[in-house]
């Protein structure tokens, strides 16, 4: 009798089994075939919605740093045009500094200027803020990107090198410190003097092929 029941648990376990794989051979065949579109639409969409494939283009940045004694408070202005004659949907992330050397930066947000003026959403997924972008069919938008970050040892790093996955160069790059109460020692990008007490530099055609570092100190009162 033993012997019998063990046989009959092997042959039912044998036959859920054969169900299981039966029911997964046959899953693409049993969902309608709108489920099954939908489905496809969205693992095709996924790169474009979350950055990692860019259909619009990132066409002009311009970045305003008030360089503190110990915090730096950035600015971003970025402008990206539809180049299609479709309405789509671009996934974006903002790139912030953020290394073992270097403070968490905070009070991040994200605001549309152009063609209307709105607050834009942040999510936090994968280590990095995204939000999404629509835009109309050739639309341009302009967006304002705004943190701040402490730098206790008076160094500070803002992110260009996330212009090379766009593909593209930048038509034009305008980037400018504006010091309160200290000056600026160093920069790996050559500074020169804007205006009355703000210095930076611009570029056209523009792929950076480094990340702009910059230290400062603070002046004797």
């Amino acid at each position: 009798m033993r012997h019998g029941k063990h046989t009959a648990r092997i042959t039912n376990e044998e036959e859920r089994k054969a169900r299981l794989l039966s029911a997964w051979r046959n899953f693409p065949n049993s969902m309608p075939f709108g489920a099954i579109c939908l489905l496809a639409l969205f693992f095709i969409s996924l790169p474009f919605l979350t950055g990692l494939l860019p259909i619009v283009r990132f066409t002009q940045e311009q970045i305003d740093v008030q360089v503190g004694t110990d915090l730096v408070q950035v600015t971003g202005f970025y402008r990206y045009r539809n180049p299609v004659p479709l309405p789509i949907t671009q996934g974006l992330s903002v790139p912030l500094p953020a290394s073992d050397k270097e403070s968490t930066p905070i009070n991040v947000s994200v605001t549309q200027l152009y063609p209307t003026q709105k607050p834009i959403p942040l999510r936090f997924l994968l280590g990095r803020y995204r939000c999404n972008l629509v835009f109309a069919a050739g639309e341009e938008i302009v967006l304002r990107v705004t943190y701040e970050q402490y730098a206790p040892t008076r160094q500070a790093r803002y992110i260009l090198t996330t212009t090379q996955p766009w593909r593209r160069p930048l038509h034009y790059g305008l980037y400018r410190l504006f010091p309160q109460k200290v000056a600026i020692t160093e920069s790996n990008y050559p500074l020169k003097a804007l205006s009355l007490g703000v210095v930076g530099f611009q570029r056209n055609d523009f792929m950076p092929p480094n990340d702009w570092q910059f230290a400062w100190e603070v002046l004797p009162q």
